[in-house]
C-alpha cells in the first residue's frame, strides 16, 4: 500500500488551479486513502501572493497539514522545471505525517525558511536540520513559506515527520585536491599561512598536482570537522568555505568567515563528473543498507542541478536510477541546511536528501 505520492502541475501563468491541480494528481496516487499531510513547492512566480493557491491546495487536499515554500525551481520523479511557473506536491498518508516540531526532540526537523529569516538560535537547537532555503534566480526577490496552509510572516517553518524514520544523506560533492594539514596562522578574515607555506603557495602546489586544470569559482577551503584525518574527507566531515580574494602581496587568502590556528583544512573543487558520481555510490550503498524508502524529499543548490551539469540534473538522473519506485518531491533552493559531524550548518552547492519509511515499512 502506497504511503506518498507526488503531483506536478506546469503553465503559463502562476495560479490556484496550478497548485490545486498538482495536490490533485498526488492524491491520485494515495489510490484513494486520504491525504495527512501535504507538502507543497511553488515557483518564484506565486511569491508575490500565494494564499489563493494555498486555500486551493488545502481544498484539494482537504487536509489543513499543508507546508512548503517558494523556491527557484522543482522537481518530482516526473521532471525538474525552472524558468516557468509551476507547482509541486507530495501527499503522505497514516502512518507518515508532518507537523510542528517539538523543540526538545532529537530527530530530524524538516526546516524551510527565507533568507533574512535564517539564525544561528534554531539552527544549533536540538535536533538535526535539515531543508532548503526559499528564493529566485535572483536571489533578491521575495520569498514566502507556509504552514498549516496559511504564510508565516516570521519567514521559517519547522517541521516533524512522524510515523515512521528520516534517514538524511547529504552529498557536497567535493573532490579534495590535498590532503588534510592544519592552519599555522589567520588575521581575521585572512588565511596565512598553513602546512608551513604561505597560504596561495600551498594553494598553487596542490592545483599543480592536478591532471586538469581546476575551475577558480570551483574552488573552496574545506573545514574538517572529523577527529580521525581519514573521515575529514567523507561529505558528513568538512564544510566548505569560499575563496573571497588571492592576496598576492602577502601571499594569503581571504575567506568567508574566520578560523583559527591549529584547525584541520584542505583544498577542494567540485567538478560535475566527481560530483555525480559520488552522488550514484552514496544512494546505491544507502539502497544496500536501507531498501527503497515509501517518499524522498530533495533539496538542491540553484547552482548545483541543470546549471552545475550544463543543462541536465545528473542529481535528480541518480535518484530516479537508484530509486526507481520512490515519489520525489525537490526544491533548487538559495542555500541547505544539513547536520554534519558537530552541528547544523547552512550549505551551498549540496544535495540534502531525506529519505523517509514509514513505521510499517521499517
Amino acid at each position: 500500500m502506497k504511503r506518498a505520492a507526488t503531483g506536478l502541475a506546469s503553465g503559463r501563468m502562476a495560479s490556484p488551479e496550478l497548485a490545486q491541480r498538482a495536490v490533485e494528481q498526488a492524491l491520485a496516487g494515495l489510490q484513494g486513502q486520504a491525504a495527512s499531510a501535504v507538502l507543497l513547492f511553488l515557483s518564484p512566480d506565486f511569491a508575490s501572493n500565494p494564499q489563493p493557491s494555498l486555500l486551493a491546495a488545502s481544498k484539494a487536499a482537504a487536509c489543513t497539514q499543508l507546508a512548503g515554500c517558494t523556491a527557484t525551481g522543482i522537481l518530482t520523479e516526473q521532471e525538474w522545471i525552472q524558468d516557468a511557473p509551476a507547482a509541486a506536491a507530495l501527499a503522505l498518508t497514516a502512518p507518515l505525517n508532518i507537523g510542528a516540531a517539538q523543540q526538545a526532540r532529537q530527530e530530524a526537523i524538516l526546516c524551510l525558511a527565507a533568507p533574512n529569516a535564517i539564525n544561528t538560535n534554531w539552527l544549533h537547537a536540538n535536533g538535526q536540520r535539515f531543508g532548503g532555503v526559499a528564493g529566485d534566480a535572483t536571489g533578491q526577490g521575495a520569498y514566502k513559506i507556509w504552514a498549516n496552509g496559511r504564510v508565516q510572516s516570521a519567514g521559517l517553518t519547522q517541521l516533524q515527520i512522524s510515523g515512521g524514520i528520516t534517514r538524511l544523506l547529504i552529498s557536497q560533492g567535493l573532490q579534495a585536491l590535498s590532503a588534510p594539514v592544519r592552519i599555522n596562522e589567520m588575521r581575521g578574515l585572512e588565511l596565512l599561512s598553513l602546512g608551513g607555506l604561505p597560504a596561495l603557495e600551498h594553494l598553487a602546489l596542490a592545483q599543480a598536482e592536478q591532471p586538469n586544470a581546476v575551475d577558480e569559482q570551483a574552488l573552496r577551503l574545506a573545514v574538517s570537522l572529523a577527529v580521525e584525518a581519514k573521515d575529514s574527507q567523507s561529505d558528513q566531515g568538512y564544510y566548505p568555505l569560499t575563496l573571497l580574494r588571492k592576496n598576492w602581496r602577502s601571499g594569503s587568502i581571504s575567506l568567508t568567515q574566520t578560523l583559527e590556528a591549529g584547525q584541520q583544512v584542505f583544498w577542494a573543487a567540485r567538478n560535475p563528473e566527481f560530483t555525480a558520481s559520488s552522488l550514484r555510490q552514496q544512494l546505491q550503498g544507502y539502497v544496500d543498507r536501507h531498501g527503497q524508502p515509501d517518499c524522498v524529499m530533495m533539496f538542491s543548490c540553484a547552482g548545483r542541478g541543470p546549471q552545475f551539469y550544463g543543462g541536465e540534473d545528473r542529481d535528480w538522473q541518480a535518484i530516479r536510477a537508484a530509486l526507481p519506485q520512490t515519489p520525489l518531491l525537490g526544491m533548487y533552493g538559495n542555500g541547505q541546511f544539513a547536520p554534519l559531524a558537530e552541528g547544523n550548518h547552512l550549505l551551498d552547492g549540496t544535495v540534502v536528501l531525506a529519505l523517509c519509511h514509514g513505521a510499517d515499512h521499517v
